[in-house]
C-alpha cells in the first residue's frame, strides 16, 4: 500500500509540471495561481496640482510597476484635453520593457492650454496578456487621470506701481 502511495506521489509531482495537468488543477481549484497584475499610478497623488499657470511648463510623473511574474512590454500614451472637445496629444506613445518586480518612473513634459479652461490629463497603458491566460483579452489596458484648472499667466512686473 505504501509503495502505491509513493508511486502515486511521484506521478503527481511529475505530472504537476505538465501544462495540461496544471490547467486541470486550476479548473478544479486545486492549484494556486500566482496573481498577475500591473500597477499604474501617480507616486504622490495627493500633491497633484489643482490649478496650473498657463505660462509655466509642467511635468507629469507617474510609475509603472510590473507584478506579472514575467517580463512585459508596456506601451503608454499621455494626452491632455481642454475645455472644448479638443484632444491634444502630449507625447508619442512610448514602450518600456520591465522584468517582474521592476518599476519605471516616467516623466513627460506638458503644455497647458489657454487660461480659464479645465485641464484633464490622461495616462493610458496597454500591454499584451500572458499567453497562459486564456480567459483574458489579447491586450490588457488601464488608465489614470487627474484634472486641474488653468490659471492666467503671471503678469510680469516692469517698473514700480
Amino acid at each position: 500500500m505504501l509503495a502505491v502511495l509513493g508511486i502515486a506521489g511521484f506521478g503527481y509531482v511529475g505530472l504537476r509540471s505538465s501544462e495540461g495537468f496544471r490547467r486541470l488543477l486550476d479548473d478544479w481549484g486545486l492549484h494556486r495561481r500566482q496573481e498577475r497584475f500591473t500597477e499604474l499610478y501617480f507616486d504622490h497623488a495627493d500633491t497633484l496640482p489643482s490649478s496650473v499657470r498657463s505660462d509655466s511648463p509642467q511635468t507629469l510623473v507617474f510609475k509603472i510597476h510590473n507584478l506579472e511574474h514575467r517580463q512585459a512590454t508596456y506601451y503608454y500614451e499621455v494626452r491632455i484635453e481642454g475645455g472644448e472637445p479638443v484632444r491634444q496629444e502630449v507625447a508619442q506613445p512610448k514602450a518600456v520593457v520591465l522584468k517582474h518586480g521592476q518599476i519605471v518612473t516616467a516623466s513627460v513634459p506638458l503644455r497647458t492650454g489657454p487660461s480659464g479652461k479645465r485641464l484633464s490629463v490622461f495616462v493610458s497603458l496597454r500591454y499584451p496578456r500572458d499567453a497562459s491566460q486564456d480567459d483574458q483579452p489579447e491586450w490588457q489596458q488601464q488608465s489614470i487621470h487627474y484634472m486641474a484648472d488653468i490659471a492666467p499667466a503671471q503678469a510680469s512686473r516692469r517698473g514700480g506701481i
